[in-house]
């Protein structure tokens, strides 16, 4: 409960980082190594270290504190929740609701305004984000994922999850390696679905720099990680990494969740040149738009927003975001495009989730021409303004959505909006008459 008021007080009121960071590290350091100590007594054959209670309650004491930590980690490092995607369409598309890309990190601190010299500040707190990261990495992290407690390791890798691309690309090389390596291992090696799930996330948060991909040593360094893990002996790039997110898809929800974000941040930066066949080397076909291997991913997201939980249809819908803003990505050309549009479709009319329809919304609001809709987009029109349609006369709705409907209605209404804006007089003559029936409610 402390360590949780603790976090909130950080989070709410980021100057208070500064104020507990001492103690705060200087606590998670002196758990983590009576832990280490009472295990070298126990491998010592000395005996165990008491009741089995007392490791349990030291865990759950030392997981509080290294939440408090990330906390102060992430206010020192100018962690906003979307850093390094604020160059994403999607945070566009989302101005117009309530509900943006930034809630879906819970902990991301809401910063203090009206600051003097806060320009200034922001320097200071980068500079002191990068040097706590580097103490953070030596002393606390090398111990905690390794750590007997899969609850300790969890939230040791989530406190990468949290670094932002200046203070990554600002560590030393060996740290950026450290970060790197440890969420690989963890994602391959680790039995249990929480850690792995951690791990994930990570991942996700990590690939989605535009500077890993475009940094050979350090995509080198990240495949490197991987090898080792997987004992593969020849030396893909980013083939490795969309072979990682696709074989997680599979695994339990949790982990299959962080999963497809991953595959969908990962989808966004391959570059479609749409000359595959002519690479001779296997390794480089996925970077430059292997047909087959999109082909795989499409085909995990699909299987995972018909199979998974309700986190998991989120984070597809998150994925696919991401996908259709790959600019290199001719949609239209795509066998697979119909399909796609029609499960968004689909979770729009028929889940009960209204988070799920909204950002179903906003995938099918990322296509930037009507050439992207191809043979759908009289299906995608017609679809979204019977949605809209249904919300406005249906008052019969979960409770849990009541809170979500409005902000539901208006993403829908800018989704419809954006696809109106593409229609013209050659348009299908089908299409042209269910427009002129739903003038009146369209023109409201």
């Amino acid at each position: 409960m402390c360590g949780q008021v603790l976090k909130s007080a950080v989070h709410n009121y980021p100057s208070c980082a500064n104020m507990i960071w001492d103690k705060i590290r200087d606590n998670v350091l002196d758990l983590l190594q009576i832990e280490s100590f009472e295990e070298q007594k126990y491998d010592a054959n000395i005996g165990p270290p008491g009741p089995k209670e007392e490791p349990s309650i030291k865990a759950r004491c030392l997981v509080a504190g290294i939440k408090v930590m990330d906390e102060c980690l992430r206010v020192s490092s100018g962690f906003k929740g979307a850093d390094d995607l604020k160059d994403c369409r999607l945070l566009d598309i989302q101005q117009i609701s309530d509900y943006t890309v930034n809630k879906s990190i819970k902990s991301a601190p809401h910063f203090e305004t009206g600051v003097a010299g806060s320009s200034q500040n922001c320097t200071m707190d980068i500079t002191l984000g990068i040097s706590r990261w580097i103490e953070v990495i030596e002393k606390h992290l090398s111990q905690g994922l390794s750590h007997n407690s899969a609850m300790v390791r969890t939230a040791s890798l989530t406190c990468f999850a949290g670094m932002t691309s200046e203070v990554f690309f600002s560590l030393p090389e060996n740290k950026r390696d450290f970060v790197t390596f440890s969420s690989v291992h963890a994602a391959l090696r680790d039995a249990v679905p929480t850690v792995r799930s951690a791990a994930c996330r990570a991942i996700g948060i990590v690939a989605c720099f535009p500077q890993i991909l475009s940094s050979h040593s350090l995509t080198g360094q990240f495949i490197d990680a991987i090898e080792f893990n997987t004992r593969v002996l020849d030396k893909p790039t980013m083939a490795q990494l969309v072979e990682i997110a696709l074989r997680l898809t599979k695994d339990g929800e949790k982990v299959k969740s962080n999963a497809v974000r991953a595959l969908g941040y990962l989808s966004r930066f391959i570059r479609f040149n749409h000359q595959a066949h002519t690479i001779n080397n296997l390794s480089d076909s996925v970077y430059f738009g292997d047909p087959i291997w999109l082909e795989r991913m499409v085909q995990a997201l699909m299987s995972c927003v018909t199979t998974g939980n309700v986190k998991v249809q989120w984070n597809v819908c998150h994925a696919l975001s991401n996908l259709f803003m790959n600019d290199t990505l001719r949609l239209q050309d795509m066998p697979w495009a119909s399909s796609v549009y029609s499960i968004l479709l689909l979770l729009i009319r028929d889940s009960n989730n209204y988070k799920i329809r909204m950002h179903a919304a906003v995938a099918l609001a990322v296509p930037v021409s009507r050439q992207d809709y191809g043979t759908s987009f009289p299906d995608v029109v017609r679809g979204l303004v019977h949605a809209l349609e249904f919300l406005s006369s249906n008052n019969e709705s979960l409770p849990s959505n009541f809170k979500q409907k409005e902000n539901l209605e208006k993403q829908l209404t800018f989704t419809a909006l954006h696809l109106l804006g593409f229609i013209s007089p050659n348009d299908d003559p089908s299409l042209k008459d269910f427009l002129i029936k739903v003038r009146t409610f369209v023109n409201q």
